[in-house]
């Protein structure tokens, strides 16, 4: 009976397991070294997220390498974008203008930076706002009880602000892929007075935050529905709120796992 072995079931890595982390590793660090990140705006696809955490890295704080299940998550994400966005390039879905193609456009102004991933043509005139997202099974099902995550909203509607002047956009939508067997489910989210409001006071928070330093904003309160978000904190050594607890540790309870697990959209 032959022995499975690896990292993912926290037993001991074996030959093949360190080999192909190590390539992913080099080629997310080769990615990231491409395209360093700009240190000096705070960055759209944070949005609504721990504000502490958002000062810290755009203060420069030392960010933790990832692990290997972090790795292969964020090459699985890279792959399922491109794969969706070469299909609707190739049919004729995503518009060219001046001979560029609207997909993975950065638009940073004085404050904030982000990357949308793809203005469509689907409905008549104008351009679908379209942002994907991939996400595990346990945070598919909350999508389906819960709607899409209001930090995505948030990131979605600082793109479009900043695009609404520039393009003819007739909505926004949200598309997410279950990373187990691929089901999908599309938002569209109405740009609302709400939202809009929501959004504008996150952007206020930040510069306010950044204003405030070298006094940083307070930690996550440790009973706060948002608290399982330090236990996989890139920060956490900066941030002096507790040690990174690893997802195999007999102390990482089957609470915190499941809310790892609903907020896991990425």
């Amino acid at each position: 009976m032959p022995v499975l072995r690896g990292a993912g079931d926290g037993m001991t890595e074996n030959t093949l397991d360190q080999l192909i982390t190590a390539a992913l590793r080099a080629q997310h660090e080769a990615r990231e070294a491409q395209h360093p990140r700009d240190h000096s705006v705070f960055h759209d696809s944070s949005a609504n997220s721990c504000l502490r955490k958002r000062v810290l890295i755009r203060s420069g704080a030392e960010v933790a390498a990832p692990q290997a299940d972090d790795l292969r998550n964020f090459e699985f994400g890279h792959m399922i974008h491109g794969l969706i966005q070469r299909a609707l390039l190739a049919i004729g879905a995503i518009p060219i203008v001046n001979g560029v193609a609207l997909l993975e456009r950065t638009l940073t102004d004085a404050e904030t930076s982000g990357t949308f991933d793809c203005l469509v043509k689907l409905n008549g005139s104008g351009y679908t706002l379209m942002d994907i997202k991939t996400c595990s099974v346990f945070a598919f099902q909350h999508l389906k009880e819960e709607g899409a995550k209001p930090g995505h909203m948030q990131q979605v509607c600082r793109y479009w602000l900043k695009l609404k002047g520039l393009y003819p956009i007739h909505d926004v939508q949200i598309y997410y892929i279950e990373k187990d067997k691929g089901f999908t489910r599309d938002f569209v989210i109405p740009m609302t007075e709400g939202l809009i409001r929501e959004t504008t006071a996150d952007l206020t928070a930040e510069q306010e935050a950044w204003g405030a330093l070298p006094t940083l904003p307070p930690r996550i309160a440790a009973g706060s529905p948002d608290a399982w978000q330090c236990h996989f904190c890139s920060v956490y050594e900066a941030c002096g709120e507790r040690e990174k607890i690893s997802k195999f540790s007999p102390t990482f309870d089957r609470a915190t796992m499941l809310a790892f697990k609903k907020g896991g959209a990425q």
